[in-house]
């Protein structure tokens, strides 16, 4: 029996709460491409190409990401909807923290590391997820 293609097409992603708005849109694209990266690696990224072909959709936020209380670390929270025809399947949670030398020091790259690696995270069971579970 032939391997079955499990198709995965990577809808919208947000930032929900971050705490500073002006990071928003690169975010966006960044987790996007991180999705797109981790699908690419293991399942068929797009559109089912097979007549009637089923396959699964991704929505993606973050939830969270903000320096903690004591504001040595960056923390971030995602998730990640995967849905098929029939609705939401599940939910993938991904959560990190990265060392920081404070608030105040925080630099575009810190956040753009910060987000990848939680999506990055999450994905991890996302895909584990959709290849074990046909849609």
């Amino acid at each position: 029996m032939a391997d079955v293609k499990i198709y995965v097409e990577v809808h919208n992603f947000a930032v929900k709460d971050i705490f500073e708005s002006k990071h928003k849109s690169r975010l966006i694209a960044l987790m996007k491409k991180t999705a797109e990266k981790a699908i690419k690696d293991k399942l068929a990224l797009g559109a089912p190409k097979d007549k009637g072909g089923e396959g699964y959709t991704l929505d993606g936020s973050l939830t969270s990401l903000a320096p903690d209380k004591a504001q040595k670390m960056l923390q971030a929270k995602c998730s990640i909807s995967i849905s098929s025809g029939r609705g939401i399947e599940s939910i993938a949670q991904g959560s990190v923290g990265v060392s920081i030398a404070g608030a105040d020091k925080i630099k575009d790259g810190d956040i753009d590391a910060t987000a990848q690696a939680c999506v990055e995270s999450a994905m991890k069971s996302a895909v584990k997820f959709m290849s074990s579970t046909p849609p």
